[in-house]
């Protein structure tokens, strides 16, 4: 435990605040709009120059169109959910992803054949409402974090 303390201080200092101004009213704005996905696109568009942002937005732009859909339905739900809601929401999700294959063409285009270039099943934006909703839901007759206490 002393180990991993001491290895932590060595970590570089995080960058998301630095552009909290920046990202979360594109975001926000992106959640009022009826395509967020294809509304955000276009807000990154207008975002400064700066390696941490231009990572944010090519890893948007060219990650999985599916992936961006699962996020913004995230941020809907989590509006009403409670922690332990959240918990059961994430492990369905992780579950979901494996199975419907978007996550297997990543590990393959990234890691397996590195051609950095996976084919996506959709394009920003134009992800079927079904496709999404099927992402979250429940594996389990009794979900396995039904009796977690958070």
């Amino acid at each position: 435990m002393v180990r991993l303390q001491a290895a932590s201080t060595d970590l570089p200092e995080p960058q998301l605040p630095n552009y909290d101004g920046v990202i979360r009213p594109s975001i926000e704005a992106a959640l009022l709009n009826g395509n967020p996905i294809k509304t955000l696109a276009a807000a990154i568009q207008g975002w400064p120059d700066s390696a941490f942002l231009n990572r944010a937005k090519s890893g948007f732009l060219n990650g999985s169109a599916i992936t961006a859909a699962i996020v913004i339905e995230q941020f809907k739900r989590a509006q009403s959910q409670d922690m332990l809601a959240m918990f059961q929401m994430e492990l369905n999700l992780a579950v979901a992803c494996s199975r419907h294959g978007e996550f297997a063409e990543g590990v393959r285009a990234l890691l397996i054949e590195k051609d950095g270039k996976p084919n996506w099943r959709f394009q920003l934006g134009d992800v079927p409402d079904a496709v999404v909703q099927s992402h979250f839901e429940e594996h389990w007759p009794e979900h396995p974090l039904a009796d977690l206490c958070v």
